[in-house]
Formats: C-alpha cells, sequence, structure tokens
C-alpha cells in the first residue's frame, strides 16, 4: 500500500537531509511508547520510523521519488476526472457506468396513450348507428303522384339505374324495377326525414275508370278509399336495403368499443373497425 512519506514527516518533497533529520527526531520524541500514552502513538511511531529510514537514504529516496510522483499523477488525473466529468442529460449515456437503459413501455402503455381518442371515434360511430336507426323507423310517408318523368342511364360500370321524377319527388330506381313502373303510373313513397333516403316505393292503381281521377290526384282530391296497392318494394341498393349488415356490425362494434374497459390493445382495433364502417356507411348514404 502507497504511503506519503513526505506527509509523515511533515516535510516537502524538496526537502533536505538535515530538515528530514530534524522532522524525525521531533517527531520520533513525540511519538515514542516510553513518552506517549495513547494507544495509536506506537503504530505512529513506526510508520515515522519506516519514513524516516526510506528518506535518509538517498537510493532508497531516489526510487521511492519515481514511485510518489506516479502516485501524484494518479490521484490528480482521477480529481480532474472527478471535477470536469460533463452531467449533462444529453451526454452519451454509453459513457457512463451507471447509465441504465429506459424502460421500454408496454403494449398495454402504448395503446393506452390512444385510448381517448379510440373511446371518441366509438361514440361517433354510436352515436351515427342510433341516428340512422331512428331516421329509418321515423320515415313518413308522400302523397300518390304520378310519375312525370323516368330517365335511364348507364354508370361507369355498365349498370343500369333510372332517376324517377314526380311533382315533388326525385329518388333512383334500381334496373331490377324498370319493368314495374312506367311514365304516368301513380306511386308513393316511403321516405326518411334526416337523411332523406327513399326506402320503400309503393304502385297504386285503381278498381275502375273513374272520370278525372288524373285530375284528382293531381289537385291532391282523391279518396284513399279507391285506390288498391299494386307492389311495395325497395328502390335501390341502400343503407337500409342490401347495405343493412353495415349498419348492423357499426352498431355492435361502436357499442363494445364503447363499453370496452382495461383492454386499450382491444379498444384501438375496434376504433378502427368503427372508422372504416362509418366510411362505408356514410359513401352508401351519399349514393343513396
Amino acid at each position: 500500500m502507497y504511503k506519503d512519506y513526505y506527509e509523515i514527516l511533515g516535510v516537502s518533497k524538496d526537502a533536505s537531509d538535515k530538515d528530514i533529520k530534524r522532522s524525525f527526531r521531533s517527531l520520533a520524541m513525540l511519538y515514542h511508547p516510553d513518552s506517549n500514552d495513547n494507544p495509536d502513538s506506537h503504530e505512529k511511531f513506526l510508520a515515522i520510523n519506516e519514513a524516516y529510514q526510506t528518506l535518509s537514504d538517498p537510493i532508497r529516496r531516489k526510487q521511492y521519488d519515481g514511485r510518489y510522483e506516479y502516485e501524484r499523477f494518479i490521484k490528480y488525473s482521477e480529481q480532474v476526472r472527478k471535477e470536469y466529468t460533463y452531467t449533462s442529460p444529453y451526454t452519451s449515456p454509453y459513457n457512463s457506468s451507471t447509465y441504465q437503459a429506459p424502460r421500454r413501455p408496454s403494449r398495454k402503455e402504448e395503446f393506452g396513450r390512444y385510448s381517448a381518442f379510440a373511446r371518441l371515434f366509438s361514440w361517433i360511430g354510436l352515436l351515427l348507428s342510433f341516428t340512422l336507426i331512428a331516421d329509418y323507423f321515423l320515415a313518413g310517408y308522400s302523397s300518390i303522384e304520378p310519375i312525370e318523368n323516368l330517365s335511364i342511364t348507364q354508370g361507369a360500370g355498365g349498370e343500369l339505374s333510372g332517376m324517377i321524377r314526380t311533382q315533388t319527388l326525385s329518388f333512383i330506381l334500381d334496373y331490377k324495377h324498370f319493368d314495374q313502373v312506367g311514365k304516368g303510373d301513380f306511386i308513393s313513397t316511403r321516405k326518411t326525414p334526416i337523411f332523406h333516403v327513399v326506402t320503400h316505393l309503393y304502385i297504386w292503381e285503381f278498381p275502375g275508370q273513374e272520370p278525372n281521377i288524373a285530375v284528382q290526384l293531381r289537385s291532391g282530391r282523391y279518396s284513399p278509399e279507391t285506390m288498391i296497392q299494386v307492389s311495395g318494394f325497395y328502390p335501390h341498393y341502400g343503407i337500409y336495403n342490401v347495405f343493412s349488415f353495415f349498419l348492423i356490425i357499426l352498431l355492435l362494434v361502436s357499442m363494445a368499443g364503447v363499453t370496452i374497459q382495461d383492454r386499450p390493445e382491444l379498444l384501438f382495433k375496434l376504433s378502427l373497425l368503427t372508422i372504416l364502417l362509418t366510411l362505408i356507411s356514410g359513401f352508401i348514404l351519399f349514393n343513396s
């Protein structure tokens, strides 16, 4: 173990042999066991004697000075490193032995960040599905009017569709019903009040050839008891017809997203499905 003999004798490294001898005598008399009853005096006296034996010998002192300078350099280097070590939080963490890698969040914590937005989309989907359902059951019936115009068009994909117009109505007719209606036929519809979707088309005829019946119908003066409903059908593919299963799935998925708890990953997936179904339902409604 390294010992600083100069410090033990209380002299500097440049002390002369006379200074070293004078300091030794003074300290030896002070810590000699015969004159000092302190329990530590014996060990102190041995250290003083060891330091003097080394520094009083020129050869041993020269060898010690080499070791002394090396130990001082090591001690000084450690002190400088401690004083000037950069402790900024932006220092590369890999230069520190005390660095601890940040804990990676679990999947539950990662998806939990988006739980509020996911639940919001679920509420939007639920509101839309309830609105569509209420819209369907609140649909009202129009008056009976004759068809004034029936135009048939062909879409980009080759599908046929028609536009029926009466004095107050205008809606799309699916191609499979073309043979059931014609210009001059008397029809009525069932139409939703919110999204204005025609859900049913009814065709009427009369049990006889009453005079001026067309004039009475156009003026609104007719007797419903004298008319017979020939047929009733969905006029085209709408959200309440073939694509109604989108509405049912939207309702179930959004309800699950609103009620689910402590499962953020599942909630996130349900919200994505809700957004997809909402977009599909909106597209169908826009084209109804």
